[in-house]
């Protein structure tokens, strides 16, 4: 195993935790039983998204969808 495998698997792991946590954050924002939980899991989803737009433009070597 080379150690751009290894970054792979990290990525795409961590691809993976960012898209469960969002779906987590979809419902909480639907069912939260308060309005500040909904306003803190839309928060958190933006920056959930945010996170992983950052971490597919380093695997797929685009810049552009850094800025």
């Amino acid at each position: 195993m080379t150690v751009e495998t290894a970054y792979q698997y990290l990525y795409g792991g961590a691809l993976i935790v960012f898209l469960i946590l969002i779906g987590a954050m979809v419902v909480r924002s639907i069912i939260g039983p308060r309005s500040t939980d909904r306003i803190m899991s839309v928060n958190m989803l933006g920056t959930m998204t945010i996170s992983s737009i950052a971490i597919l433009s380093f695997i797929l070597k685009e810049e552009y969808l850094a800025d």
